[in-house]
């Protein structure tokens, strides 16, 4: 069994997260549950974690602060971070300090049993100290926030460069590394989400002109385009398709 310490400052997340999961079943013992990052430093419990699941904001000390402290004294646990969208900031000091997960808020079941699993199959294969924990290789834990970012922003104009930015990437590694993640170009992947999300909008009766907006393309004849090359047919004979269907049921 991994042993795990949880840390949040909310006593109803403390006790959400506990039920949330079988920990046994996935490997794992709760040995300790902390309202704070401070409270975690102290504990004579933290030596003895594989793992410490927290919250990257609480009142006196944050889930960083505690990646921070791991890191600089060359513990052995592993942190895995959990907070809102606001905290894109944050994501990169994280993957500089080696924490090992990052989930989003509201903390999905589906979402945090992945994740837990995820880091119970690295864990069995990673050296119980502070040697190597660099952030070679680990990028891949932004992957979430990039997407949530992406799908945040569709509404204002989202390039390569831009995304590389907002999370201090180089722009040319950026567009490697997410191929090489995703199997997809930067520039692949936001056409995808915006016609998906332009689909979506279309069935709800929004027009041309206020789809363009809400995905970010400027000219309007230019989304139509788009769609048409990505759905085979244009915005209309899509709506109309729609209706056909609904007609019939």
């Amino acid at each position: 069994m991994l042993k795990v310490i949880l840390a949040d400052d909310e006593e109803s997340i403390r006790r959400a997260l506990l039920r949330l999961v079988d920990w046994s079943a996935l490997g794992y013992e709760v040995i300790g549950v902390f309202e704070d990052g401070k409270d975690v430093i102290a504990s004579p419990l933290l030596p003895e974690a594989d793992l410490v699941l927290s919250d990257i904001r609480m009142f006196e000390l944050g889930g960083l602060d505690v990646a921070r402290y791991i890191y600089e004294h060359k513990l052995h646990p592993r942190v895995c971070l959990f907070s809102g969208y606001q905290d894109f900031a944050y994501a990169r000091e994280a993957l500089q300090l080696g924490v090992c997960g990052y989930i989003l808020k509201p903390i999905a079941p589906q979402e945090l049993r992945n994740t837990l699993s995820k880091i119970h199959d690295e864990l069995l294969g990673f050296p119980r100290s502070g040697e190597g924990r660099d952030s070679s290789g680990g990028e891949w834990v932004l992957l979430p926030q990039i997407r949530s970012f992406i799908q945040q922003n569709l509404s204002a104009s989202l390039s390569l460069k831009t995304i590389a930015e907002a999370f201090s990437f180089n722009p040319s590694y950026f567009s490697r590394r997410f191929k090489a993640e995703t199997g997809m170009t930067v520039g692949a992947y936001l056409l995808k989400i915006r016609m998906e999300r332009a689909a979506a909008l279309l069935k709800e009766g929004r027009t041309n002109r206020q789809i363009a907006d809400a995905i970010g393309f400027s000219s309007e004849k230019y989304f139509c385009r788009c769609f048409k090359q990505w759905a085979g047919c244009t915005t209309g004979e899509f709506k109309r398709m729609k209706t056909r269907k609904e007609e019939a049921k």
